[in-house]
Parts: C-alpha cells; sequence; structure tokens
C-alpha cells in the first residue's frame, strides 16, 4: 500500500473555547482521522491538501499556529496493517460527512 498522508497539527488560544471547537467540528467534517491530542491525519489528495490549507488560514485569523506535513508510516512491519486501519476510519467518516469546509 504505502500511502502518503497529510498530517495536520494545531495550537488555538484556550479562550473562547469557541474557537477550538470549531476547528474540531472542521475537522470531522472532512473525515479527518485524530491521532493524538491536536495531530489529525487524511490521505494526500490534492482536495485534502486543499482543505487543511484552508482551515490553517482560518485557525491563523483565530490566533493560533498551525503545521501541515506530508508523512508515509515508518513502523516496519506493522506499517500496511496500520494503513488499512486508518483508511478504513477515513472512508467510513468520509460516507458519513461531507468533506467541505465552510
Amino acid at each position: 500500500m504505502l500511502h502518503s498522508w497529510l498530517l495536520f497539527l494545531y495550537k488555538v488560544p484556550h479562550e473562547p473555547s469557541s474557537h477550538r471547537v470549531y476547528v474540531w467540528r472542521k475537522l470531522k467534517r472532512l473525515g479527518a482521522v485524530l491521532l493524538h491530542d491536536s495531530a489529525w491525519v487524511l490521505p494526500m489528495t490534492p482536495r485534502s491538501q486543499e482543505q487543511f490549507q484552508l482551515l490553517a488560514a482560518d485557525i491563523a485569523r483565530i490566533g493560533g499556529d498551525s503545521v501541515l506535513w506530508e508523512a508515509r508510516l515508518a513502523v516496519g512491519v506493522q506499517e500496511e496493517a496500520l494503513e488499512r486501519v486508518l483508511l478504513a476510519q477515513v472512508s467510513q467518516l468520509a460516507d458519513e460527512t461531507p468533506i467541505e469546509v465552510e
């Protein structure tokens, strides 16, 4: 398989909490999968990259910071199994929710 992934990391001010909720909802609508705290992942596609870049601009407007990485899993033997799990989660979420950021 060996898919490329977009890894999106962000930080927003704690107050007002509505900013954190706003970002979380946008990520969920995109079908992004939460890896850890504020680290989210989507398969590398031009559409995903565009949507993450738009969200990064929104985060900057509310006083936050973000970074977007292109990544590949580097876990040796478990790589294909982990990729299957992540792809299944992304596919399930994409089927349930629209992908566009408002």
